[in-house]
Parts: C-alpha cells; structure tokens; sequence
C-alpha cells in the first residue's frame, strides 16, 4: 500500500503549547528572578524567543551614561584616525606634485636655455 497518498484529517491541529496572553504591564508567570537585578520599568527590555515549543526571557539593559560616552570617545577617535590617514595622504602628494611641477618647468628653462646656447 505504499502507492496510497495520505488523506489530511478534517480537524486542526492542536497547538503545542497554550499562548500566554499578559495584559499590559504584567510579569509573566513562573517566571525566574534575574540575578543581575533590574525588575523596574524602563530599565530593561525583554525579549521573548519561542523555540521548539518553550518561551525563553532574555533581559538587556540600555545603555547608561558611562557606556554612551564610551562609545562617543570610541567613535570620535575612529573618525580622528581616518581624518588623520586622509590628511596624512594629501600633505604627503602636495609637495610630490610641486616637486613634479617644479621640476617640469626646471626643464621647461633648460631646453630653452640649450636651444639658445647651441642655436636651433
């Protein structure tokens, strides 16, 4: 009987788990305390993740003030580092390009000045 194609039930499937519906401002049942603290509203954020039929809490905290201006310093000295190379490129091709020029027309004189020596 393996050339028989399976009929689908009429009836849906059961969902694996109940869906829990919070009203706002609630704290989840059953719930494990977080050890690094912060249960006051707006200092963290949490994030559920269902997987595999379970509900997974994951508590982040925003930034405070120390990280903000670490991260401000961080990217000020990035922005300095390539201002610098940028800078550190064009000073270095303004005299190569004067030294250039320079010379050209040093040449510029001495095909002159041999033309007036030998005469053509």
């Amino acid at each position: 009987m393996s050339g028989m194609t399976q009929h689908p039930t009429d009836r849906p499937e059961t969902p694996r788990s109940e869906p829990e519906i919070l009203p706002p401002g609630a704290e989840p049942r059953g719930r494990a305390e977080n050890p690094f603290g912060g249960h006051a509203r707006g200092e963290t954020v949490f994030v559920t993740v269902d997987r595999e039929g379970r509900t997974r809490y994951a508590t982040f905290k925003p930034p405070g003030p120390f990280s903000i201006a670490l991260g401000v310093v961080v990217i000020g000295l990035i922005a300095a580092a390539i201002l610098f190379v940028a800078l550190g490129f064009v000073l270095f091709w303004v005299p190569v390009i004067a030294i250039v020029i320079a010379g050209l027309a040093f040449s510029g004189y001495l095909r002159g000045a041999w033309r007036s020596l030998t005469g053509r």
